[in-house]
């Protein structure tokens, strides 16, 4: 049975999913035991360097790859044609006629997928094409390329949205429309599940994120409780040699040019505001020290490089 969470059965489940090119010891692990759940509802991030299997791990989800191991659910079912029905996807930006309008590629998509078409025009104003849909594709942007994309993933007004990085080619304005796009769709219940490089983006639109490295799942988690790991205090006082004085071998901390890094929770603010007056220091600033999620990847894939 798939596993029940707030909001029912998962619109993605994987479990312990793998997949091995080759044989012998030539054989490549590309994605190694990745068990994960995307809810309805949700914008989900699924984050990793280049080769560490988001894009092997796309496809098998789709049905384009056959897992080695492990399976993917779609709403509970195995992958088949009846329940990718419920599937839209972008993948490596979609693939055009150059010569005909962005809106005769969708109505040639909208025929091969046996569909009347009737949403073509919806899905065009949602992207933000309607007033380019009558310009042949091959004069498109290629952030206008991945937003005719998005729309095709659209079409079917599918419950899940798969898509491999939707913001590729998109400037800071386009940037923006897609986020307030997925969250949309998110906010209609569609499940979006989606990678991406600009971490920045994820941490803003995504309500939970995955970290794969080598194949692997490093880590799944809300958004929150990724940021919120490894509590941390910025202190800014002077003298700052008054300040690691005073915390030493108290709290474990960092020397920067100006400041100190204490690995100690919020609650022990106080305590050090104290230890710190007590040493005659001026203190400035006791407050969280803030990561990004950029910061907390690139830690956690580099720890596992080490």
């Amino acid at each position: 049975m798939p596993i029940t969470e707030a909001g029912g059965t998962p619109a993605l489940e994987l479990r312990a999913l793998g997949k091995t090119y080759g044989r012998g010891g030539g054989a490549k692990r590309a994605v190694d035991d990745v068990s994960l759940s995307v809810r309805s509802g949700e914008v989900y991030g699924f984050l990793g360097p280049n080769g560490a299997g988001k894009s092997t791990t796309i496809r098998m989800a789709l049905g384009l790859i056959r897992p080695s191991d492990g399976e993917v659910l779609l709403y509970g079912e195995p992958v088949s044609a009846k329940a990718l029905r419920r599937v839209g996807s972008l993948v490596d930006g979609g693939t055009f006629y150059p010569f005909l309008s962005g809106r005769d590629n969708l109505r040639v998509l909208a025929r091969t997928q046996g569909s009347d078409g009737s949403r073509i025009d919806a899905v065009l104003e949602r992207v933000d094409l309607a007033r380019d849909a009558k310009r042949k594709v091959k004069g498109y942007s290629t952030g206008m390329k991945q937003r005719l994309g998005v729309a095709a993933a659209l079409l079917d007004d599918p419950q899940l949205v798969i898509l491999d990085e939707p913001a590729n080619g998109l400037d800071a304005a386009g940037i923006q429309d897609m986020r307030s796009l997925l969250r949309g769709l998110a906010a209609d219940g569609k499940a979006v599940f989606l990678s991406s490089h600009l971490l920045h983006e994820v941490e803003q639109i995504c309500d939970r994120v995955a970290i794969v490295h080598k194949g692997k799942l490093l880590r799944e988690a809300t958004v929150r409780e990724m940021l919120d790991q490894g509590e941390a205090l910025r202190v800014e006082a002077e003298p700052l040699d008054a300040a690691a004085a005073a915390l030493e071998g108290k709290w474990p901390f960092e020397r920067g040019a100006d400041s100190l890094k204490v690995q100690a929770p919020r609650a022990a603010a106080p305590e050090i505001v104290r230890a710190l007056v007590e040493a005659k220091a001026d203190v400035f600033r006791v407050g969280p020290d803030d990561q990004s999620l950029e910061e907390i990847f690139l830690t956690m894939t580099r720890d596992t490089d080490a």
